[in-house]
């Protein structure tokens, strides 16, 4: 065969196969018309060889071909089929990468929209760029209407100083920002929130954040709930549970205050237990309800003359003591006592029935007849029952034997 027809066929099955290769490119870039138009040119150029081929087989090698020119379509062939071949793998890599591309856009899509709680995405003049599903069920407005927000249009007036300030130190950090504050509902009401906000970085700018918002209204009223409980638990442990009045351990600590600033003043104070003389008459007359209620309002009268400076406190039942700072003796003890009287001259009414609330009292002075809070109020509590016997509805003083 002659030199001429063995170059014409290799240049014939070259482009052909160039033609199949850029066809088979179709399929791996996004603009398939242009290796469509490639792949056809080639095929063209095929065909035109091998109608030059059946012009050398039929002329039965009459028919003159030029050896050279034909060499350099061979080499253009190869060249062709192999840059198509080459580009192939960069091809194929490029729609990989766009396909992992594109399923990694999806999943954060996914979890984006189906995140437990509203995901804000913010530029940097804080407007709103996109919302999750959640931040449109939790604040009720719909993504097109939060397109067209910004922070400052869902957040109270009084806050937007401090909003800024936060995102501003999140641009001055570029990293990651908590705090908490208050959003609008669509409904007019604010939600407590809690926000964990992250710089969105480009080129080494910040250029936006991306804004996680939790509801923790319902944590809150949770927590104002746990401290109100807390509280009337401390007050439990240290309050008498009818009166309001500190119980005997909250007076017990009273009375070491009033020790400690006697010391420091140098000056005396009084102790005066109180026990209601007839109290179990009220009891079997009426009710336990109304003699509670006669407890209640008697503490009630008892407090009304009271300064600041002085205490009062329930020990139990029917007594009670009062710690009076900064007498000098036993005149000025007795002096609040007889106002004390007098605040009970009239009868406690008490659920439409009248209640006289008769008692009697035993008074101790520091240092004199005790040193500690067990001392005084047992000087006192003596006191008391030796007035009792003298007569109710009466006081004593504690006699210097009885005291510590």
């Amino acid at each position: 065969m002659k030199p001429e027809l063995i170059v014409l066929i290799i240049s014939i099955l070259l482009q052909l196969t160039a033609a199949l290769f850029a066809l088979r490119l179709t399929r791996l870039t996004s603009r398939p018309f242009a290796w469509i138009l490639i792949s056809t040119a080639l095929g063209l150029m095929a065909l035109r060889r091998g109608v030059t081929l059946y012009a050398v087989i039929s002329s039965g090698g009459g028919h003159s071909h030029d050896l050279a020119a034909e060499l350099v379509a061979v080499i253009i062939s190869f060249l062709m089929m192999a840059g198509i071949f080459a580009v192939e793998p960069i091809f194929r890599a490029q729609r990989r990468s766009e396909k992992e591309l594109r399923e990694s856009e999806a999943k954060y899509r996914d979890l984006f929209e189906n995140a437990e709680d509203a995901i804000f995405i913010v530029d940097s003049d804080f407007r709103y760029q996109d919302v999750n599903r959640k931040a449109i069920e939790t604040f009720g407005f719909t993504r097109e209407e939060f397109l067209r927000m910004s922070i400052m249009d869902v957040i109270p007036p009084d806050q937007v100083p401090a909003t800024k300030a936060e995102f501003e130190k999140l641009r001055a950090k570029g990293s990651y920002e908590k705090f908490t504050g208050k959003m609008l509902c669509k409904t007019g009401n604010y939600l407590d929130i809690e926000v964990s906000s992250s710089a969105i970085v480009r080129d080494g700018k910040v250029v936006g954040s991306r804004d996680i918002v939790r509801d923790i209204t319902e944590r809150r009223h949770v927590e104002e709930e746990l401290r109100r409980l807390n509280k009337v638990l401390k007050k439990q442990a240290t309050h008498d549970g009818l009166t309001g009045l500190p119980n005997r351990r909250l007076l017990f600590d009273r009375i070491n205050q009033a020790i400690a600033r006697s010391r420091r003043l140098n000056e005396n104070f009084a102790v005066m237990f109180i026990d209601l003389d007839n109290f179990k008459q009220i009891n079997d007359r009426f009710s336990h309800q109304v003699g509670d209620e006669a407890l209640r309002l008697f503490s009630e009268r008892l407090k009304q003359g009271l300064r600041e400076v002085d205490s009062i406190g329930r020990l139990g039942g029917d007594e009670f003591a009062m710690v009076i700072q900064g007498i000098k003796g036993p005149e000025d003890a007795e002096e609040v006592i007889q106002k004390v009287f007098r605040e009970f001259e009239q009868p406690l009414l008490v659920q439409g029935h009248e209640c006289s609330m008769g008692f009697s009292i035993g008074i101790s002075i520091y240092p004199t007849d005790g040193r500690s809070p067990e001392a005084l109020i047992a000087s006192s509590d003596r006191a008391m029952y030796e007035a009792k016997r003298n007569g109710k509805g009466t006081f004593g003083f504690a006699s210097p034997a009885s005291s510590d």
